[in-house]
């Protein structure tokens, strides 16, 4: 995440701009990416992003214009599984270490 400057004179492409910023967090939803062009102050038009599609090859890369905007959502059902399989590792090494200890004349 964050602003990237590019000089005008040099094209930059969806895909790049996302590598630039670091590429997708584990967590979102690389088919629901937005593209938001601002086309002047009172104008704008929101262009559908299917990330994933563009790194395979099955749609085009869009070339990104100056005050361009790509943004992808998070998914709530994909950081629920992150955060569970953060807490199972740490569960059955406390589990272990209890069984240790228990097990122990401490």
């Amino acid at each position: 995440p964050g602003a990237f400057e590019i000089p005008p004179q040099n094209e930059i492409l969806v895909s790049q701009a996302i590598a630039l910023a670091g590429g997708p967090l584990r967590t979102a939803k690389v088919k629901k990416g937005m593209l938001v062009r601002y086309q002047s102050p009172d104008s704008r038009q929101e262009l559908a992003i299917n990330f994933e599609n563009i790194i395979l090859g099955k749609d085009p890369d869009a070339v990104i214009v100056p005050n361009d905007i790509i943004f992808i959502p998070g998914s709530g059902a994909k950081k629920l599984v992150n955060a569970l399989l953060n807490i199972i590792p740490a569960t059955v090494s406390g589990s272990i270490i209890w069984g240790v200890v228990r097990g122990s004349n401490w």
